[in-house]
């Protein structure tokens, strides 16, 4: 029949187990964990993300790294948020109306959210909210509040 001698079997058997390596190897790294995939943002957001942590950076709108060293410092207390898309809805007598869209890993979704700044300072927003009342009272003027009050009880 298939007359093999003891060299030709050594090799045969080493092939068959460098195949059966490349196929294991193969799969491995063709289906990884859930947990490995990397998350790519869409060209209409705003925010990049450089690593697991979002980090700020000099070049980012000073607002935009203190949202994401506000979400970033609490995030043991309301879980890890992301900053998605950062946008400044109006501006008006040194007050700045931000719109945030965050993602949150505790329900694995985004919302919206507005923020006021004063002077590169956080008024209401981000991790604090204020009532119409004392925003008006701190000086923030008429058409921002009214907007902020608007946009916080859209849902």
């Amino acid at each position: 029949m298939f007359d093999m001698n003891r060299e030709d079997k050594t090799i045969l058997i080493l092939s068959i187990v460098l195949f059966i390596n490349i196929l294991v190897v193969f799969f491995i790294t063709k289906n990884p964990d859930k947990g490995k995939y990397t998350t790519i943002l869409s060209s209409e957001q705003t925010v990049s993300k450089k690593s697991a942590t979002q980090k700020t950076s000099p070049q980012q709108p000073i607002e935009q790294n203190i949202i994401i060293e506000l979400l970033n410092s609490t995030s043991s207390k309301y879980g890890k948020r992301e900053l998605k898309k950062y946008i400044l809805v109006k501006e008006q007598g040194g007050f700045k109306l931000i719109k945030m869209t965050i993602f949150s890993h505790i329900t694995n979704s985004t919302y919206d959210s507005y923020a006021i700044f004063k002077d590169n300072t956080v008024v209401a927003g981000v991790n604090s909210e204020k009532t119409i009342d004392s925003l008006k009272q701190a000086g923030v003027p008429t058409d921002i509040v009214n907007e902020y009050a608007r946009n916080q009880t859209d849902v």
